[in-house]
């Protein structure tokens, strides 16, 4: 079955969804707020149009999952982890961690991440898919987490900024800017950087 929520106000999800049958695909509109507890699974697309707030350790399953607006933990002192497990396009179009870091974001192999704001975590991010820039990008680990580039990185049709800042290990495992280069890329002094790759 989908499922469409058009609420100006909070929508609250506060167990697990279609953990025994999956969903269809899963939609909240633009108005309002939407907070995630436990894990989505979807046959088809999920898609949140509004900002979306972790309130524990979320895993998204799927097709093409877009989180449109913002996504932040829940508080300063419970960064929760977000894990993208979709087979089509994962997309972030607000920034990520901008008021309460979560504690890490993950994607899979299986299909491609667009990214279009900044995201900033206190541990890990890793990018196991093919990543596009849709903007000028900072992606930073607070707390000395490990970024990963398990695919290729490129721009979109316009030639955009990279930064990482981490003291942990910056990694580089697929070819960079290969289709679509970038404008900058820019490491910070702290941590490591490993590129296995053009």
């Amino acid at each position: 079955r989908t499922l469409a929520v058009n609420s100006a106000g909070a929508t609250t999800f506060t167990g697990i969804v279609g953990g025994t049958n999956p969903l269809a695909s899963l939609t909240t509109d633009a108005a309002g707020t939407t907070v995630l507890t436990a894990n989505v699974t979807t046959t088809g697309a999920q898609s949140y149009g509004d900002p979306v707030t972790l309130a524990g350790n979320v895993t998204l399953a799927g097709t093409a999952i877009t989180l449109s607006g913002t996504v932040n933990s829940d508080a300063p002192a419970t960064p929760r982890q977000l894990t993208v497990n979709g087979s089509a396009a994962t997309t972030f179009g607000g920034i990520v961690g901008g008021t309460n870091a979560l504690a890490s974001v993950t994607t899979n192999a299986a299909g491609t991440t667009a990214i279009n704001a900044n995201v900033t975590t206190s541990g890990a991010q890793t990018y196991s898919d093919p990543v596009t820039l849709g903007a000028n990008v900072v992606l930073a680990s607070t707390g000395s987490g490990n970024i990963t580039f398990g695919g290729t990185l490129n721009s979109d049709a316009t030639a955009r900024t990279l930064a990482v800042n981490t003291a942990g290990t910056t990694l580089f495992t697929g070819t960079v800017g290969g289709t679509n280069p970038l404008a900058g890329l820019t490491t910070d002094a702290a941590g490591t950087t490993t590129i296995t790759a053009n």
